[in-house]
């Protein structure tokens, strides 16, 4: 009988932390260090076609745009570790994960965004312009976005002449 109070400790305690870690689609999301977001263009005519990606880390944030599979631009930038931890915080208020495509449609957008944690992809979330996602999603896409400093200047580089 004196087991009980020990074990109700033990108990007491596991549930606390259990309850007080940030937890998301069965994720934890104090463990995630990659968070990636993927925009590809097919609404566009080829040449003004710019897809790209966004890889953001606890220590740099690498930014790549390509024109069907030819890379226009691939550079890294700084972040501050708060606000990678900010980014990871909004991210419990993501839509539930999976696919929201709009069958045989063609000249979308498409989206996606997910979050890893050492390499293994835990949420992702892909949905096409005909579709919508709630307002904490658009923030969070929006929010990624801004980690770019003059990202519209970099999307409008031009394609190299090809011979």
């Amino acid at each position: 009988m004196k087991l009980i109070p020990v074990f109700s400790l033990i108990l007491g305690t596991c549930i606390f932390h259990a309850c007080n870690q940030k937890i998301v689609n069965n994720m934890n999301i104090d463990n995630i260090d990659l968070i990636e977001y993927r925009f590809r263009d097919s609404s566009t005519p080829p040449q003004y076609h710019r897809s790209y990606l966004i890889r953001a880390t606890e220590e740099k944030v690498e930014f790549k745009i390509d024109v069907y599979g030819t890379i226009l631009v691939d550079t890294v930038f700084g972040i501050e570790a708060s606000r990678f931890q900010q980014l990871k915080s909004k991210a419990e208020m993501l839509d539930p994960p999976g696919e929201k495509i709009t069958e045989a449609a063609t000249g979308t957008k498409s989206y996606r965004i997910s979050l890893l944690e050492k390499g293994k992809e835990n949420y992702q979330l892909y949905w096409d312009s005909l579709q919508s996602v709630g307002k904490e999603t658009d923030d969070f896409k929006e929010e990624i976005k801004s980690l770019i400093p003059e990202m519209g200047q970099l999307l409008s580089t031009p394609m190299k002449n090809r011979k």
